[in-house]
Order: structure tokens, then sequence, then C-alpha cells
């Protein structure tokens, strides 16, 4: 893991609480969790042919 975005991290955990899991989330992968929430609430979750979107109107 050499390329320079591996050294930013998308979102860190405010709880200090020992769960065992890490205390922040690495950009790439960050990035990719919200693209797979994002195409999920467009494609599978239908969220714009469901009429809850204000674009719908």
């Amino acid at each position: 893991m050499s390329a320079s975005y591996f050294l930013y991290w998308g979102k860190a955990s405010k709880d200090k609480k020992d769960s065992g899991a890490a205390d922040y989330h690495l950009l790439p992968y960050h990035c990719l969790d919200v693209a797979a929430v994002g195409w999920w609430l467009l494609i599978v979750g239908g969220f714009f042919m469901s009429g809850k979107s204000h674009l719908n109107q």
C-alpha cells in the first residue's frame, strides 16, 4: 500500500471504547462504502421511484 490516498482517513471513531475495531476508516474504503450505499439507494432501493425524493416531483 504505497499509494498516497492510503495516508488519509475518511471516517474516525469518536468512541474510544476498546471494541477491537480500528479507530479509523481509510479513505479508499470509505469511498467504496459511500458509493455502495448510494448505488443501493438509487438502484436497488428505488429511492427515486418511491416518491421519497424531492427530485421526483
